[in-house]
């Protein structure tokens, strides 16, 4: 009976091992056949290049875009094929769970030690490393952009010959050079003359952040206009007292993260890695609640000594107000920092006119129903109260403009996602794990966060020091101060101890315009920290040179004429603004040095942003803080005398900026070894902005003396100097060959 048991044994273990071989062959003549088709796909992705190259040359009709494409295409068919090949050679036919590496028949549906579902497509690369292509001895990724995914399959291709037809992809024949490296597979990229694609997507992200960001600071601007118009220079310098403190406090609760999530997320969707990107919001949206409630719980501890440092009380219920839109502001950014990175500026900017429209609608009515009924209402009779409390009324509506801010961009990615299709989701390689993924976030936004906290205590230290400063001048000297102002500050202010409060509002005047122009630049950098960041990550110089003079170029077209503009212009815009309100005329004079700083001031941002998006995350920390020591010792030495006083800020800031303009540019130079064109970037731009200036200038001293005074007045001179100084800016661009007939076709794209 053993004996036949043996025999029963022996036969069942030989069948099963010759089971075992059949399927073995069998699952090495499948991905023998799969590495056939793929030789075929990518002989019809040469055949289709060759093609549009031959056919574009001829009718220079180049477009890079599409190269890349094809080439990015074909250089991850290559990979696939080559890890098909190890895997043939090393595996047997084995499926390797990529969850935790475990070697599984090929038969297998699940892992055999962690239960993962098994898919051999998307698993038998994970053991065994995928060599990294090369584009002239630079590594590059093989990711396939989403938009330009052209997934091959049964039902969109057919095979004729050996040639493949898509209604996406024009029938074409070609070769192309490819040799092997030390460090993969290298495959030369074609280089054409007339390749406008990351410049289109610049400035496409650009043009939309731009109209919205300016559309919001309009809104912004209406919002301090009525409210200053309502209760004067006092109450303006209360909402900003409550805005000085918030900023800093915000940045510190952010810490940079949506920054580094913009340049992480930018980072991984350039190679593929979409499981990483979703990683990357899995990680931060919790820390970013729970920064947001200790930026919350800051502010209200911080308030309690900061409206005593500036002596002034009246500031204390409208921070109290304003510190819950600190947390709501910490979630949205996590979100705006994830699509950023994207390169989908629509949900910052919507959910930014969300929240201005909510500030200027629901705050300004509650100002409003405060200081006009709050002594009906509420018995209140004391004219300082009222406006205290219209102050804080009108920051609620602040408050709940970032709440519905936050609720428009989350409902927006509950209902529409993100973009990233679960085909996309699945064939990305697998994720770093949590805590890697923190690690990295921190590494990135600690520097960057920092560099942003330095950069938002300025109008802090100006906030405090210039006050303070002014306080001091009073006690002393103030006959000095007083006579740079005859008949200009209200002896209510004198006899109250407020001459601070109310030339500080006259600087916020000045101020809310200057923001203007920094708002645009903004997303300047907003945008160009994906779009720099893509090209250094795949080591092209040329793009990234091109990316590099297109943001400083577009940077300096806008900042050198709208500071110039402002300057010679400050007359008019500030009464076309304000009308006859108190302050206005000390305010033009503030505007005209803050016309000159803004110039370097709008820069700065863009700068840094390239700075970041190649790797230096720690150099606008390090710019920004010795800029802050350069503009805390000018405003301490500058405000004291008293023939400039308030003045100093506005000095104080274009030193400071200027510092950090020319150290980030040569920076940048070092890092990338690539020498911007400064003659096309700056000196035409600068030539052509002093030409504008003195044409609006010029119609300005033309047509006031024949026009009534009055705010209707002044906005008349204002629109008509701006058209005319737009004109004659424009043809000099042209004449001084500022601008090209590429950049045209971009904007008009």
């Amino acid at each position: 009976m053993s004996l036949f048991d043996d025999v029963i044994v022996n036969v069942a273990s030989a069948f099963d091992d010759i089971g075992k071989k059949a399927t073995e062959v069998v699952d090495k003549s499948k991905v023998r056949v799969s590495s056939v088709e793929l030789k075929n796909k990518i002989a019809a992705q040469f055949e289709t290049l060759g093609r549009y190259v031959y056919d574009s040359t001829v009718t220079n009709t180049t477009d890079s875009e599409i190269v890349n494409r094809y080439i990015d295409e074909i250089t991850g068919l290559i990979t696939e094929l080559k890890s098909m090949q190890d895997m043939l050679a090393s595996t047997g036919g084995k499926i390797v769970c990529p969850k935790c590496s475990c070697t599984n028949s090929s038969d297998s549906l699940f892992c055999k030690r962690c239960g993962n579902t098994l898919d051999f497509a998307n698993t038998y690369t994970a053991k065994y490393s995928v060599p990294t292509p090369v584009v002239d001895d630079k590594p590059v990724d093989i990711g396939i952009d989403s938009d330009a995914e052209n997934e091959i399959s049964e039902n969109d291709t057919r095979i004729r010959g050996n040639t493949f037809f898509d209604e996406n992809v024009l029938p074409l024949k070609c070769v192309l050079p490819i040799k092997e490296s030390k460090r993969g597979i290298c495959l030369s990229k074609i280089k054409t003359k007339n390749n406008s694609s990351n410049k289109q997507s610049f400035m496409l992200g650009a043009a939309i952040l731009t109209f919205c960001l300016l559309l919001v600071k309009i809104i912004g601007m209406l919002y301090k206009v009525s409210l200053s118009r309502l209760y004067g220079p006092v109450g303006a310098g209360l909402l900003s007292n409550a805005y000085e403190l918030y900023i800093p406090l915000f940045t510190l609760a952010t810490a940079g993260f949506p920054i580094a999530v913009s340049r992480m997320v930018s980072e991984s969707m350039s190679k593929g890695r979409y499981k990483d990107i979703k990683r990357i919001k899995d990680v931060a949206i919790p820390f970013f609640m729970i920064t947001g409630i200790i930026g919350f719980l800051l502010m209200v501890l911080f308030s309690f000594f900061y409206v005593r440092i500036i002596h002034s009380p009246g500031s204390f219920i409208s921070i109290l107000v304003l510190a819950p839109a600190i947390f709501f502001g910490c979630l949205v950014s996590a979100y705006r920092g994830y699509y950023e990175g994207m390169r989908n500026m629509v949900p910052t900017s919507i959910s930014e006119i969300v929240e201005a429209f909510l500030k200027l609608a629901a705050g300004y009515t509650f100002a409003y129903i405060v200081y006009n009924y709050g002594e009906k209402l509420w018995g209140i009779t004391d004219e300082n109260k009222l406006i205290r409390y219209s102050v804080a009324a009108a920051i609620l509506g602040i408050t709940l403009g970032s709440f519905f801010s936050f609720l428009y961009i989350y409902l927006r990615y509950k209902i529409k996602g993100d973009g990233i299709t679960e085909e996309m989701y699945k064939s990305a390689p697998r994720p770093r794990s949590k805590k890697e993924t923190f690690n990295i976030l921190m590494r990135t936004a600690i520097p960057i966060g920092l560099g942003a906290l330095v950069m938002s205590i300025a109008g802090t230290v100006d906030s405090t020091l210039i006050q303070r400063r002014l306080i001091h001048m009073m006690e002393v000297s103030p006959e000095k101060l007083l006579s740079q102002y005859p008949g200009m500050i209200p002896d209510d202010n004198v006899i109250q101890g407020t001459v601070h409060t109310y030339l500080w509002g006259c600087y916020s005047y000045a101020l809310t315009i200057m923001n203007l122009v920094v708002t645009v630049t903004q997303a300047f950098g907003t945008t160009a920290l994906p779009n720099v960041t893509e090209a250094y990550t795949k080591g092209n110089k040329e793009y990234l040179k091109r990316s590099m003079e297109t943001v400083m170029r577009v940077t300096f077209v806008f900042t050198i004429p709208a500071g110039l503009g402002l300057m010679v212009l400050a007359d008019p815009i500030m009464h076309a603004v304000y009308g006859n309100t108190q302050g206005v005329d000390i305010s033009v004079n503030i505007l005209v040095v803050m016309g000159i700083a803004v110039i370097v001031f709008a820069a700065a941002t863009p700068m840094c942003s390239m700075l970041q998006a190649v790797g230096r995350v720690d150099m606008p920390l390090k710019l920004y803080t010795i800029g802050m020591i350069i503009k805390v010792i000018s405003n301490y030495i500058l405000v004291g005398i008293p023939k400039i006083n308030v003045q100093g800020g506005s000095i104080g800031t274009l030193l400071c900026y200027t510092f950090v303009i020319i150290v980030s540019i040569y920076v940048l130079i070092k890092e990338t070894n690539i020498v911007p064109d400064f003659k096309i970037v700056v000196i035409k731009p600068l030539i052509a902005a002093i030409i504008c200036a003195a044409a609006a200038l010029l119609s300005y001293k033309l047509m006031v003396p024949h026009l009534p005074e009055g705010r209707y007045t002044a906005l008349v001179i204002t629109g008509i100097c701006v058209i005319i100084a737009c004109v004659v800016y424009a043809v000099f661009l042209l004449l001084l060959r500022a601008i090209t007939k590429n950049d045209i076709m971009d904007i008009k794209n």
